[in-house]
């Protein structure tokens, strides 16, 4: 009887190595396995939630992840990282108010989290409000002179920007490749700005 939990441990063990290795698409079929696989605990079944966004936001499926990261969030309230990952999913569709929102139930519940701030700083500058964004980086530079820190954001905004570059090649959407366009110049403004901490 305890054969089908036990595949269930494993193939959502194989869906992380998936993830981890870059691999989204098998990653997230694995991750939507272990969901329908059967009961889990809230808190499971939330992290399950997440990772197949977190797969289909890498595979730029933004309301398909959206809905995800909700149903993460819904399950256990406390998962900052769905907030975080649902204002990144409005921020890749251009809806920056809403975005910040999220960003900022992140930040309440996990106000050394980092992202959500430097993503934050992202929406608004992409709505052109440079010093406001300024602003919200000030208050958080000081984190970034730990170098492990900073390693670790430099590499993700090149991951988005990435996921920018991707849109500008592949997208017939002209109002898609100017956000792209936009996101990378705001993302590249905070590195620099990351830099020089």
């Amino acid at each position: 009887m305890a054969q089908p939990k036990i595949d269930a441990f494993r193939i959502y063990r194989q869906a992380d190595r998936l993830l981890l290795g870059n691999n989204f698409k098998q990653a997230a079929v694995l991750y939507s396995r272990t969901i329908k696989s059967g009961p889990s605990l809230a808190s499971e079944l939330s992290s399950k939630y997440y990772r197949l966004g977190s797969c289909l936001y890498c595979q730029q499926k933004y309301e398909k992840a959206m809905t995800r990261y909700k149903k993460a969030a819904k399950l256990d309230f406390s998962l900052h990282q769905a907030y975080n990952g649902i204002g990144l999913c409005y921020l890749n569709l251009g809806e920056f108010e809403e975005a910040m929102r999220f960003f900022k139930i992140c930040v309440i519940l996990s106000p050394d989290y980092d992202l959500p701030h430097i993503n934050r700083a992202l929406a608004l500058l992409l709505r052109d409000n440079e010093k406001e964004a300024l602003d919200v980086f000030e208050k958080i530079k000081t984190r970034y002179s730990d170098t492990s820190k900073r390693d670790k954001v430099l590499e993700i905004s090149q991951d988005e920007i990435g996921f920018a570059n991707e849109v500008i090649v592949n997208s017939d959407n002209q109002d898609a490749i100017n956000l792209a366009r936009e996101r990378i110049k705001g993302i590249q403004y905070i590195l620099d700005l990351i830099r020089k901490v």
